[in-house]
């Protein structure tokens, strides 16, 4: 995997955890990743841009979602994929 692959996928990893376990900051949860997966420093704050950069977006890119989906309301399938889409979303911005 390409380093800002790898990168873009620790941002991923917690920007789901901090979405599924409300109590995880993402700090905390980003700095457990970098200790398992050690990234040089600049694609560390490359990850940390993301996940920071995407945080303040989330109930936009729900409602975003939710319009598109099919009766206003995301299906399960949607709502557990979230997480993607906001990675896409934010590479598009």
């Amino acid at each position: 995997m390409k380093p800002r692959t790898r990168a873009r996928a620790i941002a991923l990893q917690v920007l789901y955890e901090t979405d599924i376990a409300n109590n995880h900051l993402p700090g905390d949860v980003l700095k457990t990743r970098l200790e398992e997966i050690p990234l040089a420093d600049d694609l560390a704050e490359f990850a940390r841009q993301i996940i920071f950069g995407v945080l303040p977006l989330t109930q936009d890119l729900d409602q975003l979602i939710a319009k598109k989906a099919a009766g206003g309301r995301p299906p399960p399938v949607i709502e557990s994929a979230r997480e993607r889409a906001e990675g896409i979303l934010l590479g598009l911005l």
